[in-house]
């Protein structure tokens, strides 16, 4: 018997096979670098909030003294005046967003006008820092927090 040209269809579903089985195992490993570098730009959107909550808390610290507030939110009114500028615009300024890419939670400030603990959720992972332990690893937040 004369073989034709082509495939046989027992070829052409052992390649399929072949692909799926590859296809199984590449895509939960390619999710795991997806939610990785979600991880990785939350957190580096959280560094770039608790530098500029720095820095408007030491701007705060030399303009208020000791009358500066030992705690912030995202509507804290900043530099005096009647001015609109709030804690979230000016942290939107100074990291050069147009909107803040995460919600601010809790912000803690030292009478000497050092931030000693901050919180920052993005994306559904919250990214908490303090002044004693650095940053911690980001915790998966309930959608209704």
């Amino acid at each position: 018997m004369k073989r034709g040209k082509g495939f046989t269809l027992v070829e052409i579903i052992v390649v399929i096979l072949i692909i799926a089985i590859l296809v199984a195992f590449a895509v939960p490993a390619l999710t795991g670098y997806v939610d990785d570098a979600r991880d990785q730009a939350g957190m580096a959107n959280a560094r770039s909030a608790y530098l500029a909550t720095q820095t408007v808390a030491t701007r705060e610290y030399t303009r208020l003294g000791t009358e500066l507030p030992t705690s912030l939110s995202s509507d804290t009114p900043i530099g005096g005046g009647t001015g609109t500028n709030t804690l979230a615009s000016e942290i939107c300024r100074l990291s050069g967003w147009d909107k803040l890419p995460g919600t601010l939670g809790s912000i803690s400030i030292s009478p000497s006008g050092q931030v000693t603990s901050f919180e920052y959720t993005e994306s559904g992972k919250k990214f908490s820092y303090t002044a004693d332990k650095g940053w911690a690893e980001p915790v998966v937040v309930a959608s209704g927090s």
